[in-house]
């Protein structure tokens, strides 16, 4: 049993190694961050796709089938604030109370903290 679970965990591991070994090297090779937070965002992504499919089969047998993609989302928002530390911060709300908003980014800023 204890085997069956290494097995099944290799990939997990194996992207922990890789995004830790990239973010290590972010220090020396700035780029290596951008790196870094690709893998884990992939990873995050596979991720809460699985999850979405268990997540919507259950919901659906509950009679709560409406809500399996909002569930699959707030699990890829959390793993995703969790894992790469990426956030969104919003400056001008006021325009928010009025009409919807569709946010596009074109590229990823480094910050170093």
């Amino acid at each position: 049993m204890s085997t069956l679970l290494f097995y099944l965990s290799l990939p997990l591991q194996i992207t922990a190694l890789t995004a830790f070994i990239l973010h290590s090297l972010s220090y020396l090779w700035p780029p290596a961050a951008f790196y870094s937070r690709a893998v884990l965002s992939f990873s995050c992504l596979v991720f809460c796709a699985c999850y979405g499919v268990f997540a919507s089969v259950a919901l659906r047998l509950v009679g709560y089938g409406g809500l399996s993609q909002y569930t699959v989302a707030r699990a890829f928002k959390w793993t995703m604030w969790l894992t790469t530390g990426v956030e969104f911060v919003l400056q001008d709300e006021e325009h928010l109370a009025t009409r919807p908003a569709v946010f596009i980014g074109n590229h990823q800023t480094y910050v170093r903290l």
